[in-house]
């Protein structure tokens, strides 16, 4: 009899097997007297698997991303170095303008500046080292130049009794001042005087020889009969000057003069040689004392006859003004003047 509420599967006692079969895990046991069940398997729905996509061109490499860089870091100025050119290029060129002294000071203290100021920043470097060295040896030289420079306007100004007076190798007749124009008459004076032998000169230049004489003691005596006045007559023979430039400051000055005279020095070597021809001679082994002084006498008289050799040389004579406004050749000048001229 159905119970209500069950169905005829309800009450098949093999759906409790195959429960417990399905929960065991275990296969269900088949009946024998279980009807087959020959119905069809209804396939399970499944999702369709995703469709293969076309066939097409493949894709290229995706495109690189640009590069990016961090800006390059910005190099620091040299400004040691920099300025160490700066000062080494002032250095050098106040050495090398050292004859202009203003230029010159001012390019060697501006390097001498560049230096200091660069070492007070803690900026060092060779180039300012040598800066600082050029340039003070930059301004060092242009303050000498600077200091001969006044010194030579000084001394110039002086000499001259005024920069526009003449310098040496004006003639009186160039542009001589009337003081300087009457210190070289008095010059005149002294040379026309000496070149006329007057005796006070004449007696000076034999004093001249007759102190050669008296040099060689051993000779002395065999040279007696030499006179030493022929020598000063010999001596101003052709003798010529010309102005080489009078220079005056306050009532002192002096004058360069040319002069061209005998030559005592050659005179000398003439004589000498006679001498050694006469002492080559045999015949002369013995001679007594008075042939050996008559045989001075003949080689000195024979070699003032054949000496005529000039020099030209440059003596100074100092000037001095005198009370009466006239100017006159310092003595001791004038002696100094004839024995560099004619001493032996």
């Amino acid at each position: 009899m159905n119970q209500p509420g069950k169905t005829s599967a309800d009450r098949n006692p093999w759906n409790t097997v195959g429960s417990v079969s399905a929960k065991s895990g275990l296969p269900a046991k088949a009946s024998d007297d279980a009807p087959t069940n020959h119905a069809p398997q209804v396939p399970v729905p499944t999702a369709p698997a995703p469709a293969a996509p076309l066939p097409g061109p493949e894709p290229g490499p995706a495109p690189a991303a640009p590069q990016t860089f961090p800006p390059a870091p910005q190099q620091p100025v040299p400004a040691a170095k920099s300025t160490g050119v700066l000062a080494l290029i002032f250095g050098i060129a106040s050495i090398l303008l050292c004859f202009l002294p203003i230029i010159s000071t001012i390019m060697g203290i501006a390097a001498i500046a560049l230096a200091i100021r660069s070492a007070r920043r803690a900026e060092h470097s060779g180039a300012l080292t040598a800066g600082k060295i050029t340039g003070t040896i930059g301004t060092v030289l242009s303050l000498l130049v600077l200091i001969l420079i006044i010194l030579s306007i000084t001394v110039a100004s002086r000499m001259y009794g005024s920069l526009g007076s003449p310098a040496s190798n004006i003639g009186v007749d160039q542009g001589y001042t009337p003081d300087q124009q009457r210190a070289w008459t008095a010059v005149e004076d002294k040379m026309d005087a000496l070149a006329s032998q007057n005796e006070q000169d004449a007696a000076a230049i034999a004093d001249l020889f007759t102190q050669y004489v008296n040099d060689d003691a051993e000779l002395a005596p065999y040279m007696q009969g030499c006179d030493p006045a022929l020598y000063a007559t010999w001596s101003v023979l052709g003798l010529e000057y010309e102005d080489d430039g009078v220079f005056i400051a306050d009532q002192e000055g002096y004058a360069y003069v040319n002069v061209t005279a005998r030559d005592g020095f050659e005179l000398v070597g003439l004589w000498s040689d006679l001498l050694d021809q006469a002492a080559a001679d045999p015949g002369l082994a013995n001679t007594t004392d008075e042939e050996f002084a008559q045989i001075f006498t003949d080689t000195y008289l024979q070699a003032l006859a054949a000496s005529n050799e000039m020099y030209e040389t440059t003596i100074v004579l100092d000037l001095q003004q005198d009370a009466d406004a006239t100017w006159s050749v310092v003595e001791e000048s004038w002696d100094e003047a004839l024995a560099y001229l004619f001493g032996l």
